[in-house]
C-alpha cells in the first residue's frame, strides 16, 4: 500500500491536509502526538525527552549524549515501522529522508508564501499562538519556526529542507486549494498503491530499512553500551553494524543484542575498538 509524507511550512495548512487525507483514506496517521505517545510506551524517559527534542538541533555535546541518539534512533525506528504497515501518513520529522527510494512512498512539500501564512496560521492549532499578535511578530514567529525545521534536517540529515528535487511533487497553496491539493495527492497516491501492487521489492526494501533501525535503536537506547559512534546500514540484503566500542567484552554484547533483534536476517559487523592493544 501506498505511503505519504508530508513537509510543511510552518502555518501552511499542511497538517490540515494531512489529517484530512488519513481520515479520508483510512491511513494512519504518524504525527508529533503519535509520536510521543509510541515514545510513552518506551518509557517516561523518552517521552519527556520528546517534549524538549522533537525536531531539535542538538549542540556539540548533545550529538555525542547516548541519550540523545537513543531519542533519534528511537523516533526513526517508529516512523519507519510505521510506514512498513502501509497506508501511512507522515508529517515532518525527515519522513521523506528517511523514505527516500522507496518506490511506493509519495513525498509532499507545502510551501505558501509568509503573507499568506500569516493569515492561515491562526486557523493551525501548531501556531495558534499568533492568534491576536502583530502582523510583524508573526512573521517573526514564522520565519523561526522554519529555520528550526530547516536546521532539524540539515543537522539530522545533512539535506536542505527547501531544495524542491528532494520531494515527489510541490504544492504552492498561493494557487491551489487544499481541496484541490487533496484531490492531487490522492490520485497520486492511487497509483502509487498500483506500483506497490506490482513490485514486490517495496515491501522487502522497507522491511530491511525498518528493521535496521529497530537493531539501531536498541543499541542506543541500552545505556550499558552509550556507543559513541554507531551506523546501522542496509548492504544489499545484508544489515550491517559499523561502530566503535570500548571493549571486546562491549563488542560481544552489541553483537549479541544486535543478532537477537535481526532474527534470521543476515547481519555483518564492522565494529573497531576504542583502545587497540600494542
Amino acid at each position: 500500500m501506498a505511503i505519504l509524507t508530508i513537509s510543511r511550512e510552518a502555518g501552511s495548512e499542511g497538517s490540515q491536509i494531512a489529517a484530512a487525507i488519513a481520515e479520508e483514506l483510512g491511513y494512519d496517521l504518524l504525527d508529533k502526538g503519535k509520536i510521543i505517545a509510541k515514545l510513552k510506551a518506551d518509557g517516561v524517559r523518552w517521552e519527556e525527552m520528546a517534549e524538549d527534542w522533537d525536531e531539535h538541533v542538538p549542540s556539540f555535546l548533545e550529538k555525542h549524549d547516548w541519550q540523545y541518539n537513543g531519542f533519534v534512533a528511537l523516533t526513526r525506528s517508529h516512523i519507519l515501522n510505521c510506514a512498513l504497515g502501509g497506508k501511512a501518513v507522515i508529517m515532518g520529522r525527515g519522513g521523506n529522508f528517511l523514505l527516500e527510494g522507496v518506490p511506493n512512498v509519495l513525498r509532499v512539500r507545502i510551501m505558501v508564501p509568509l503573507e499568506i501564512r500569516l493569515e492561515c496560521a491562526a486557523n493551525d492549532q501548531t501556531f495558534s499562538v499568533l492568534s491576536g499578535l502583530d502582523a510583524e511578530t508573526g512573521r517573526k514567529l514564522l520565519k523561526q519556526a522554519d529555520a528550526k525545521s530547516s536546521n532539524y534536517i540539515r543537522s539530522a540529515f545533512g539535506k536542505d529542507w527547501n531544495d524542491p528535487l528532494l520531494y515527489d511533487i510541490v504544492f504552492n497553496m498561493q494557487y491551489l486549494s487544499n481541496a484541490e491539493i487533496m484531490d492531487a495527492i490522492k490520485l497520486l497516491l492511487a497509483q502509487k498503491d498500483k506500483t506497490a501492487m506490482k513490485d514486490s521489492k517495496c515491501k522487502d526494501l522497507l522491511a530491511r530499512r525498518a528493521l535496521a533501525a529497530k537493531i539501531n535503536a536498541a543499541i542506543a537506547t541500552n545505556p550499558s553500551f552509550m556507543i559513541p559512534t554507531l551506523e546501522v546500514l542496509n548492504v544489499g540484503e545484508t544489515i550491517v553494524v559499523k561502530g566503535v566500542v570500548m571493549n571486546e567484552k562491549q563488542h560481544v554484547s552489541i553483537e549479541e543484542e544486535a543478532r537477537k533483534v535481526a532474527g534470521s536476517e543476515p547481519i555483518k559487523f564492522e565494529l573497531r575498538h576504542r583502545h587497540h592493544s600494542h
